[in-house]
């Protein structure tokens, strides 16, 4: 059938292709009777085929029921697309393939929604990849020229398109905190909204507190929170141990590394509990004023050692190796012992630790395993991260349980 026919013809004919969005629409060669479930994949699936072979086109007729377009260097390129009788599927009537004008490099429908559209998958598997690869990339594959901002544009439509509008998915977590006490009923979630700004507009999320009811040695508690600081300390604390009981009875150990107002609630909130201090984090700050290879040693010494006498011999030596001078006044000067014992020694040092204390940590390591093993979930919408977070974790109980399930010998009692 000639071109001309099917231009006049609302015959549908089964000798024609018909385009497979799910795996054709990087894949097609334009021909008259190919045929398309929508105008709209008419549409993206011509300007592929321009913009692949180096041209730019502009519409004729841009409407529901005609699509007409041609070369926008007006060299005789042109096509017609239109619906089949009554239906919403288009089908090429005419095209004249041959462009004979010559390849451009600046081309207008490559924007943020076309490279969006042709780079999904690799924005997605790799979101952190930078703006001149990207920009690269695209001048290799499409021997076209794009803007930084177009780049921008186009990474964030797919970290939308990926993850879902980040108001649509604020909008959605007490349904999400709804479903997972369905499926977990001992679970627990407190959300908690900033106040409106003006009368009549939508409360402003503010902080989230998500408990697992499984009470295992596994991640208790997940908090989002809009800062570190001693008020969003307080309220997490508060709702934990409103979750998991007297501390004081039960002889929990919290070791931390020092963090923004946490030392000021745990004492407020828990007085008397056994609270370790990171000696990791803790002489990261030492040595920023107290340096040298003979107070660093003294410093994990003082720290590690389980016998008092032996800490009291340490904490001398420091006094030796950094003695405090004395001012015209009579004040004694800053100096290594001081700075020490401005911090409790049993909350640093292992020989003062309680005895009914069933833990001799000394290093936070377990916190910064966390913090890693998160780490990519930091930067998406609060569902998706979520999400992340409780599938990473049902992951990981899986493959700890098979590993112990694997071990043999005595088992403690």
């Amino acid at each position: 059938m000639e071109a001309e026919d099917i231009l006049n013809s609302d015959v549908e004919g089964e000798q024609y292709e018909e385009s497979n969005e799910a795996t054709g629409m990087k894949n097609h060669v334009l021909s008259v009777g190919l045929k398309f479930s929508t105008p709209q994949l008419f549409k993206k699936a011509m300007v592929r085929w321009n913009v692949l072979i180096g041209h730019a086109i502009t519409y004729i007729k841009n409407e529901n029921k005609k699509i007409t377009a041609k070369c926008k260097q007006d060299c005789g390129w042109r096509i017609h697309a239109s619906p089949i009788g009554n239906t919403s599927t288009f089908q090429i009537k005419s095209f004249i393939s041959e462009h004979k004008c010559g390849r451009v490099h600046e081309n207008g429908h490559v924007n943020s929604k076309f490279l969006a559209d042709e780079y999904l998958d690799d924005l997605r598997d790799n979101h952190e990849i930078k703006v001149k690869s990207m920009k690269r990339k695209v001048r290799k594959d499409l021997n076209v020229d794009i803007s930084r901002w177009q780049v921008c544009r186009a990474k964030h439509n797919v970290k939308k398109l990926v993850e879902g509008d980040i108001e649509k998915q604020y909008a959605l977590v007490r349904d999400y905190c709804a479903t997972v006490l369905d499926h977990n009923t001992r679970s627990c979630f407190k959300i908690q909204n900033a106040k409106a700004n003006n009368r009549g507009t939508q409360p402003r999320f503010l902080r989230l507190y998500a408990r697992d009811g499984n009470d295992n040695l596994f991640p208790l508690a997940i908090a989002v929170v809009e800062s570190e600081c001693k008020q969003t300390w307080s309220r997490f604390l508060l709702q934990l141990l409103n979750d998991m009981g007297s501390v004081q009875e039960r002889g929990w150990v919290f070791i931390s590394d020092r963090q923004k107002g946490l030392v000021e609630t745990i004492n407020e909130l828990m007085p008397g509990v056994e609270h370790i201090y990171c000696i990791r984090h803790m002489y990261a700050n030492f040595k920023l004023k107290y340096k040298g290879k003979e107070l660093k040693d003294l410093f994990w010494k003082v720290a590690s050692t389980a016998s008092k006498n032996e800490w009291q011999y340490y904490i001398n030596e420091i006094k030796k190796a950094d003695p405090s001078t004395v001012a015209e006044n009579g004040d004694e000067g800053p100096c290594a012992f001081k700075w020490l014992m401005n911090a409790n020694p049993q909350n640093w040092a292992m020989s003062h630790f309680s005895p009914r204390a069933k833990c001799d940590i000394l290093v936070n390591n377990m916190n910064e395993s966390w913090s890693n093993y998160i780490i990519d979930a930091s930067d998406i919408h609060i569902i998706s991260m979520l999400e992340w977070i409780r599938k990473a974790l049902m992951i990981r109980f899986q493959v700890k349980k098979k590993w112990y399930a694997k071990a043999s010998g005595k088992a403690w009692s």
